[in-house]
């Protein structure tokens, strides 16, 4: 159907129309075969939606140029930027707004100074979105990566080079288009790859922001090194399978991962920083000072809260307890007025010789079923250091993390005997109240036999 330039509004109305009568009708009334044709069909009809977007929006930034100052589109209609007036009107994000715009920049035809016309930048993209052959998507990628080695290649071979991806994009999903639309940028720009590589590394950062609620935002960016190292990591963690899981309940495979994949990444993370800490040499084997302050009465009883330096969120008298056992910390000990009571000396660590003979004995986290190794371990006091137990290794016992806060939060009890560690479950799960010895290291693996 050919549509005539004044009839454009009239035609656009009646497939508007048309299309909300399709969108009444609901996809699971529809069998296997009208579903599939209906994917593939609201797919072609979403890709005439993209190129009339990318062409509108590019108008819209072209009668919006900065130089035309008040008589500029966007600043008639009441807003500075041709970004803001897209925004007002479709109701979209800012970023997709600014990539329809920079997508439409590249394919949308130009003039000369004297007003000749051009061709656009990518005339095969821009005919392929036309078309509805190409998505906006595989569009983006072609253009970006082109315009990259543009300033440093032939035209021809720029030419061909768009060709090519244009014609696999018609067969290839966006992502593979992204990774051949790079290897093209880098056989045309091979000089190019080396300050790209260094200018992303260059933009690598991790912030913390500012707390709130309690929580403290962790975002940032890393360069592709990095994001695959990362993304290794978290893979490697996640598998099925893979000990230790960092699960915060339990390790035992039997039973559900109910954390969120977001909650599973951050429990890997800290476990996987916890472990180097442990394994580098050039730093101390205890964790950072943390600074407590918290009514007297509060840490006896295990009741009330305490806080931390620099952090605003308050945490509880029990969980300060627990981060005593195995962390340099100075207490400040208040009364029921707030006056300070004391301010206790960092309390002392177990020394390196210690922690080596806690992993030759305990072989890792001593709970059952747990494969935590004992880079990733808390050296626990059995008997609270704060209370008067030693540090020695007649009272020390290696915990995971995960199983260190299980202990401190639940009715399990750990007990020493004859310089062994021995777990007490709950009478719900030991009616006989029955000590079970802990730990698995293979010398007394072999003892026992």
């Amino acid at each position: 159907m050919t549509i005539q330039g004044g009839d454009s509004e009239a035609e656009l109305q009646q497939a508007t129309a048309l299309m909300a009568v399709v969108c009444a009708v609901p996809a699971e009334t529809l069998g296997d075969d009208r579903l599939i044709a209906r994917l593939e069909t609201a797919e072609q009809l979403g890709r005439f939606a993209d190129a009339l977007r990318i062409s509108t929006a590019a108008e819209v930034a072209v009668r919006s140029r900065h130089e035309l100052g008040a008589a500029g589109l966007s600043y008639r209609m009441g807003q500075r930027r041709p970004g803001h007036l897209i925004e007002q009107i479709t109701r979209v994000a800012p970023s997709e707004a600014g990539r329809r715009m920079k997508l439409g920049a590249m394919v949308r035809p130009r003039a000369a100074l004297d007003g000749t016309p051009l061709p656009p930048l990518y005339s095969h993209v821009a005919a392929a979105l036309t078309r509805g052959e190409i998505g906006a998507d595989a569009a983006a990628m072609i253009t970006q990566n082109l315009q990259q080695a543009a300033e440093r290649c032939a035209p021809d071979d720029l030419f061909e080079a768009e060709r090519c991806l244009v014609e696999r994009a018609r067969e290839d999903s966006a992502d593979l288009i992204g990774v051949q639309a790079r290897l093209w940028r880098d056989t045309l720009d091979a000089d190019g790859a080396e300050p790209r590589d260094e200018e992303l590394r260059m933009r690598r950062e991790v912030k913390l922001g500012r707390e709130r609620d309690g929580m403290t935002p962790l975002y940032g960016q890393l360069d592709p090194v990095g994001a695959e190292r990362f993304r290794t990591m978290i893979d490697s963690y996640s598998a099925p399978g893979c000990s230790p899981r960092f699960q915060e309940e339990s390790d035992d495979d039997s039973l559900p991962d109910t954390r969120t994949p977001g909650q599973r990444n951050c429990d890997i993370l800290l476990g996987v920083i916890t472990a180097g800490m442990f394994a580098d040499k050039t730093i101390p084997k205890s964790k950072s000072t943390i600074v407590l302050t918290l009514r007297a009465t509060d840490f006896i009883s295990g009741t009330g809260v305490a806080w931390l330096s620099g952090v605003q969120e308050p945490i509880s008298a029990k969980h300060a307890r627990e981060l005593s056992c195995d962390a340099e910390i100075r207490l400040m000990r208040l009364g029921d007025r707030g006056e300070i009571l004391s301010l206790g000396l960092p309390r002392r660590l177990f020394t390196p010789a210690q922690r080596l003979a806690l992993t030759v004995r305990d072989g890792g986290c001593i709970w059952p079923n747990c494969d935590a190794p004992p880079a990733w371990c808390d050296a626990h006091h059995v008997i609270n250091w704060s209370w008067g137990g030693p540090t020695d290794v007649s009272n020390g016992a290696l915990l995971c993390p995960a199983h260190h806060h299980m202990l401190h939060n639940s009715d399990f009890k750990l007990v020493m005997r004859h310089g062994i560690p021995h777990l007490i479950p709950p009478p719900r799960l030991n009616p006989s109240g029955r000590e079970w010895r802990v730990g698995r290291s293979r010398v007394t693996t072999v003892l026992k036999r």
